[in-house]
């Protein structure tokens, strides 16, 4: 129909908008975070389990991360605090680095979020509060696809699948500003050009790899499945192959 190709002008003219990564800045925890091995091995002695101990050790020398490392307030205890003020404490801490966009005079209209942590009013909403956001602001809080505020969740049993969670994740943060108006592509660092969103949750060892629930004694802790890795390096082929297809086009195009 002859309305088609003056549509598709329309559209790829004034309908599609880029996506500019304007600036980008990570959260350095402070000097009094950090913890050492030897004081991670002795919270271990007391807040382990006798039969996770071991392991607790073992995990911790191992995991390759440095004394320099940053650790959430609940490992500077020891007697783990997993009370809800904890975490609360520690996201604040983190929002630091939001002030980014503040800094450069650039008005926020959406904020997203991605934790682990879901507290109510969600980390959105506190974020909206502590900066005074404009009324309008799209605020999306996508809980449980973050890992970086796993403060509530110390895991004091002694499974060594859960224990891994207090080996594996400190704490940190980072902020990104995006912007989509045309007339920010000459100070913008980057342009998105594909976006692939893969999504395994069908998949049943891709839903139980990790997962947060109750061991045998009651304690709350985060369960790493053992095939974590063959379904991560599986999510990521599946993921590759989809925006290979994208780029391949772009290729054939540019040559065209």
């Amino acid at each position: 129909m002859p309305w088609q190709p003056c549509f598709y002008y329309y559209y790829c003219v004034f309908g599609s908008h880029p996506v500019y990564l304007l600036d980008f800045c990570c959260y350095r925890p402070p000097d009094h975070t950090r913890v050492t091995t030897a004081y991670f091995v002795e919270q271990g002695l007391h807040c382990t389990e006798p039969e996770g101990f071991d392991f607790h050790v073992k995990s911790g020398t191992r995991s390759g991360i440095s004394s320099e490392a940053g650790a959430p307030h609940v490992m500077h205890q020891l007697l783990p605090d997993c009370s809800l003020a904890i975490p609360t404490t520690m996201a604040r801490d983190i929002w630091a680095v939001l002030e980014l966009p503040l800094q450069r005079g650039t008005q926020v209209t959406r904020l997203l979020h991605f934790i682990l942590f879901c507290p109510t009013p969600s980390i959105t909403s506190m974020v909206i509060n502590r900066f005074g956001l404009r009324s309008n602001v799209k605020s999306f809080s996508l809980c449980g696809m973050g890992m970086e505020a796993i403060t509530s969740n110390a895991y004091l049993g002694s499974v060594k699948s859960m224990i891994l969670t207090n080996t594996l994740f400190r704490m940190g943060g980072v902020a990104v500003l995006l912007s989509n108006k045309r007339q920010d592509k000459k100070r913008a660092k980057y342009s998105l050009k594909h976006l692939v969103r893969t999504h395994m949750g069908e998949d049943d060892d891709s839903y139980h790899s990790v997962f947060q629930e109750n061991d045998e004694s009651g304690h709350m802790g985060v369960y790493l499945s053992r095939n974590l890795l063959q379904v991560a390096g599986k999510a990521i082929r599946t993921n590759i192959s989809t925006l290979a297809i994208s780029l391949m086009s772009v290729v054939v195009s540019q040559r065209q």
